[in-house]
């Protein structure tokens, strides 16, 4: 859930303004971002894995021939001979994309990711992805999805880990899709600076700058950076401004020779307007239209992440790490897909904080390495359901209201070590062990404060726990070439969503449990410049938490069966766990550059979602396939350097049909969408084009349908769904 705290006058004049705004020709746009700092500040931890691509910017090609097999597979980040699946997006690729929208336009280059806000399980309102700021913890664990890349100051991204699947014990197990971990920029040694503007089609307009460096003083040298990011667009679908304005900083000192101290804080504002959904005769019509009948539907958040980490070598491969992040969300929210109607506004106050703590100790014996350590996770969130005068901005009653509170405690274990590096085998010193512990302690408090409609408030507590296990191993059989197999326990506890939140809560939900199983092999052929990373994946889920509707079980839906008939009573809904379904499938990623004037770059998902059953009131399913889940989704991309200093990507995205409901009577099939990137460097300036969907197809990001087969067309959350989008820019560094 997103908030923001504001003023609610001065709110309604500024969405007035916005929807007075008049849709203008296409125009240039392009987006931008800093480039990574020439000479970075010396990080303590010498296992850290900083991607250095040569040919084919792909981590894969990353040189480490000099260190040890256990320096190779550093908890919690991806390195090649790491025993799971992920991909990381270099600062080449943040550069050469510059994405406005992230899922259409980053995510999709990447396998895995799915249609949905999660890594590959399509259901958008779980908690499926871990979210990961420089490798700690932000954010509730039951509201984590990839949109919290959107929440985070871009113009300071330095690159971005993708891990699919379940990673380590390190981080809480609700991630049974994977996590997304941001690493920010660190400071340079000189004093560098940045600008860049673009402009584009639909009135995009973005401003970012940054400075970097390192200040000398007495005790010892301090680094620095901080950077902005201003987004303006109207986007291609009536009704779908957007205004995102960032802001970020991080200082880095070292108190002595063996730690270091980093302090950074992040904030963002983002106002963004919904133009609802179309039903399939309003799309034929006019893709570009709004919904009439659901005017006024925005979001406005604020997002403020505080962190600071400290690090200290003890003795001899000793290391201790402790952290502290807090963040927060406050504000309005009045979107359908976070229970908005016309006629209500949700304003939430929500706040995490997260400590963690972990000793790593390394021994010489078999190469062995051994953590330890503890999350403390405390949290709330209060939520408050305001009516509105239909379709307008103006508030009037008070609804209901809600508190929520989480405590997680949660101590964990891994050991790694190499069994046959004692022999006289060298071949046999790669091969790597890891088994892990998990203990998550889980307490929820949840109670409604005030309800306009009934005299009895919903409360009480909730006390869960689970022991995680996970466990793996990698064997790197041939320089430069990993086999690799894992298994991992998953678990995520039903959230407020499902209780106080929801409009029919259901205090009875049970937490889900999996079991996730991979297998892959990755490696990369110098001489011919070709990189490979191949993975086989099968999750199955128990206790699957998902939307019931009202009319398959009424006696879960008080007050529903008295509604007068409409669509909104068809479409009403409970959280409940109607069954199990597995989720599996074969994951790609390929690079090849034959000559240094052309490479190519391939990304394909295959994947089956399945539901073993389903049961929910009458409604008996077995074997159906989950909605949102293509088949088959691949990304092409061909890069020509007519000289050195010019590039240009043709790209290529294909999403097969998808079942667009539960009963499997309904699909759609998005159409192929093309892409064209260009850039050229001159000194210190960079200048970029771009034509987004190049051949003005129309399309819809996302299509459902009830089980009478009746579709309703969703627009990306920013309004991007749209036709050719020009977008140019320049960048200028000293």
């Amino acid at each position: 859930a997103n908030a923001a705290n504001t003023d609610i006058d001065a709110d309604t004049t500024k969405k007035t303004k916005i929807q007075e705004k008049a849709k203008t020709e296409p125009t240039k746009a392009k987006k931008d971002t800093t480039t990574k700092a020439d000479e970075a500040v010396t990080t303590l931890n010498e296992m850290s894995v900083t991607a250095n691509p040569i040919a084919l910017t792909s981590w894969l090609t990353e040189d480490r021939a000099t260190k040890p097999v256990q320096a190779r597979t550093e908890l919690g980040r991806l390195t090649k001979t790491t025993p799971t699946a992920g991909s990381i997006i270099d600062q080449d690729e943040l550069q050469a994309v510059k994405y406005v929208d992230i899922t259409r336009e980053l995510l999709s280059r990447t396998p895995g990711v799915s249609m949905v806000r999660n890594i590959r399980i399509a259901d958008g309102g779980k908690s499926y992805t871990n979210n990961l700021l420089d490798g700690f913890l932000v954010q509730s664990p039951l509201t984590q999805n990839f949109t919290f890349v959107d929440q985070i100051n871009p113009s300071d991204i330095e690159q971005i880990e993708i891990t699919r699947g379940p990673g380590s014990v390190l981080y809480p197990s609700n991630a049974i899709g994977g996590a997304f971990n941001v690493i920010t920029k660190d400071p340079s040694l000189k004093p560098q600076y940045s600008l860049s503007q673009e402009i584009g089609s639909y009135d995009l307009f973005r401003t970012q700058g940054a400075t970097s460096g390192t200040v000398k003083t007495p005790i010892n040298d301090v680094g620095y950076n901080a950077s902005f990011s201003s987004l303006n667009t109207n986007g291609f679908r009536d009704r779908a401004n957007s205004e995102r304005e960032s802001g970020s900083g991080k200082l880095v000192f070292h108190p002595d020779d063996v730690s270091k101290l980093t302090l950074r804080s992040d904030y963002t504002d983002w106002y963004q307007e919904s133009p609802g959904t179309l039903s399939a005769q309003q799309y034929a019509a006019n893709w570009q239209q709004a919904n009439p009948g659901t005017l006024n539907l925005y979001q406005h958040f604020q997002y403020l992440t505080n962190m600071a980490s400290y690090q200290r070598k003890i003795g001899s491969g000793g290391e201790l790490t402790t952290s502290f992040t807090r963040r927060g969300q406050t504000g309005q929210d009045s979107t359908p897909g976070s229970g908005g109607t016309p006629n209500s506004v949700n304003v939430v106050d929500f706040a995490e904080n997260n400590g963690h703590t972990v000793y790593r100790q390394d021994f010489d014996f078999i190469k062995s390495r051994f953590y330890t350590g503890v999350d403390v996770i405390n949290g709330y969130q209060n939520t408050t359901i305001m009516g509105r005068a239909t379709n307008s901005f103006q508030l009037t009653t008070t609804n209901s209201a809600s508190k929520y509170n989480e405590t997680q405690i949660s101590p964990f274990m891994q050991y790694e070590f190499s069994p046959l590096s004692r022999l006289s085998f060298a071949s046999l010193d790669k091969l790597r062990f890891n088994f892990g512990l998990r203990r998550e302690d889980y307490k929820q408090d949840y109670a409604q404060t005030y309800s306009s409609t009934s005299a009895k408030l919903n409360s009480g507590s909730t006390d869960l726990n689970q022991l995680i296990k996970k466990g793996g191993l990698s064997y790197e059989y041939k320089k430069d070439h990993v086999f690799w197999f894992n298994m991992a326990d998953g678990w995520l506890v039903p959230g407020a969503s499902t209780n106080v939140a929801a409009t029919y809560p259901n205090y009875s939900v049970t937490p889900e449990t999996s079991l996730t199983k991979q297998l892959g092999i990755r490696g990369y052929f110098k001489d011919q410049n070709l990189s490979y990373d191949l993975t086989a994946y099968n999750t199955h889920i128990n206790n699957y938490i998902a939307s019931e509707l009202c009319s398959d079980n009424p006696n879960a839906c008080q007050g529903w069966a008295a509604l007068a008939n409409s669509s909104t009573k068809t479409a009403a809904t409970f959280s409940g766990n109607p069954g199990a379904i597995t989720y599996q499938g074969f994951e790609t990623s390929l690079s090849y550059q034959p000559h240094k004037l052309v490479k190519f770059g391939v990304a394909d998902t295959l994947t089956w979602g399945v539901w073993d059953s389903y049961t929910s009131g009458s409604t008996k399913l077995q074997g159906v396939t989950a909605i949102d889940v293509p088949r088959h989704h691949a990304n092409g991309r061909i890069t020509v350097f007519p000289v050195p200093s010019w590039s240009a990507e043709l790209e290529a995205d294909y999403i097969s049909r998808y079942d667009t409901n539960i009963q499997n009577s309904n699909t759609y099939k998005r159409p192929m969408l093309f892409n064209l990137r260009t850039s050229y460097r001159l000194k210190n300036w960079t200048f970029t084009l771009q034509a987004i969907n190049l051949l003005s197809t129309q399309y819809s990001s996302r299509v459902t349908a009830n089980a009478a087969n009746v579709q309703t067309y969703n627009s990306a959350v920013n309004g991007s769904d749209g036709p050719i989008a020009i977008r140019g820019g320049i960048q200028y560094q000293f």
